[in-house]
């Protein structure tokens, strides 16, 4: 059995398209999504349209919890006390486009999920068990990781938030991260997932997938930043 794990798309389509397409060799059985679905990149309403259609069972992000607090500055405190202006503004744009049916199935959305295998107990977080905006890395203590294992009565713990693909093992089991769909952490123009393999002992494989990343950024810079340059 294969399973699909991609994250942190934010509203890059033309990403989360190529993605999908390479998904589609792998003969996965399901896809999952770790959450933020929206900001950075404008195209929201083709991103969730996608995800209902290709039935991706979605949990929700930071992001996505921000950008459905009821006052705008509730929001932005939440993703981040000294969120510099540019992202300020992006995060504004994105907040004013998401249509009500896009807020509805956003709110809708569960904040973990847990997969029982025959052989594996799996959670799926955005940031971290301990929090949605929590993040573990690569440096995240050894003994840290393990108690949240233990604590959570899993095998494996996946999660996002950090666009940073990885792969922990440890005594009790194994801590992943995806990667981003939508904003690569670096500038290889790579979207990131993750393949994990069921089969007696798992298997975990880290893609990367080419896209248009400069049709991309086109497409932001011409519906999210000309409004910047307007005001």
């Amino acid at each position: 059995m294969k399973i699909a794990i991609v994250s942190d798309i934010h509203a890059n389509f033309i990403a989360l398209e190529a993605v999908y397409n390479d998904i589609k060799s792998e003969g996965v059985s399901q896809i999952y999504a770790l959450g933020d679905l929206v900001g950075y990149y404008p195209q929201i309403e083709e991103v969730i349209e996608f995800i209902i259609d290709k039935n991706i069972i979605t949990i929700l992000g930071n992001y996505d919890k921000a950008c459905l607090c009821k006052e705008e500055k509730e929001g932005i405190l939440y993703l981040k006390k000294d969120l510099p202006e540019e992202r300020r503004k992006v995060f504004q744009w994105t907040r004013q486009n998401l249509s009500e049916k896009v807020k509805d199935f956003l709110s809708g959305l569960p904040q973990k999920i847990e997969l029982h295998f025959e052989k594996k107990r799996m959670l799926l977080v955005h940031g971290s068990p301990k929090g949605i905006a929590n993040y573990i890395y690569f440096n995240t203590s050894t003994f840290y990781l393990e108690n949240l294992l233990n604590e959570n009565m899993v095998d494996i713990i996946v999660c996002g938030h950090t666009h940073q693909p990885m792969i922990i093992e440890t005594r009790e089991g194994y801590v992943l991260n995806p990667g981003s769909v939508g904003v690569p952490d670096n500038s290889d123009n790579l979207a990131k997932y993750l393949i994990i393999e069921l089969e007696r002992e798992p298997a975990f494989i880290l893609k990367q997938v080419p896209y248009d990343r400069n049709f991309a950024d086109l497409l932001a810079k011409k519906l999210i930043y000309s409004t910047f340059d307007s005001e």
